[in-house]
């Protein structure tokens, strides 16, 4: 298992070293695992839909999970912007029709707090990353208003919501967790390449003093 995660996790990064990837691609690291965890997510709504819904949902959640893993090929495919571009439109476009596609207080909506920080994540400019974290925040707002005047796609039982809603509080959670865990790792591990690198120069530069 160790290993395929972290064949996922270097996917388009294979040609490089691990001091080359935590120096200039740890973005992209981020990225093919992030989207590994959303796939796997997304995977276990395959047996709560069964149960609860039957077969009707299936496709729609297949589609998406597809649609989710294209990331991880754009960036074997070395298309390193590209790819991050690519997640962060689907990130909202996956998840914006589903929340007026299930009644109100399935709590589906709050996948939209961890997309708001995408940009903050991937995108260097602080413009772009502050306008994709306002568009967020915009799409949250329009589900808010326009919720009384769009009938939900799927009838779900009362219970079943209440069910529902801390299961999606706790996924959010979740990824929030990855995200800043693996942040502090990946800095970790910056820090220890720059010191690495700091003390071979010193190194070097002492052998040619001498």
């Amino acid at each position: 298992m160790k290993n395929f995660w972290n064949k996922i996790s270097h996917l388009g990064l294979e040609e490089f070293s691990e001091e080359e990837i935590l120096l200039n691609y740890r973005s992209t690291l981020l990225l093919n695992r992030l989207s590994m965890v959303l796939v796997l997510i997304m995977t276990t709504y395959f047996p709560i839909e069964i149960i609860f819904h039957g077969y009707i949902l299936l496709p729609v959640i297949f589609i998406q999970i597809v649609l989710m893993a294209v990331t991880l090929l754009i960036n074997k495919k070395k298309k390193y912007k590209a790819a991050i571009y690519y997640f962060m439109a689907m990130s909202l476009m996956l998840v914006y029709p589903t929340i007026f596609l299930v009644p109100d207080g399935a709590g589906t909506a709050l996948f939209l707090l961890p997309g708001s920080i995408i940009g903050l994540l991937f995108l260097k400019n602080n413009l772009l990353s502050f306008c994709y974290w306002a568009l967020t925040v915009l799409l949250y707002i329009s589900t808010v208003l326009l919720r009384p005047f769009i009938p939900h796609g799927i009838d779900i039982p009362e219970e079943t919501l209440t069910m529902f809603y801390p299961i999606f509080v706790c996924i959010v959670f979740i990824m929030f967790y990855f995200v800043l865990r693996y942040l502090k790792n990946i800095n970790e591990d910056y820090e220890k390449t720059i010191e690495k690198q700091k003390n071979k120069i010193l190194h070097d530069g002492l052998l040619l003093a001498e």
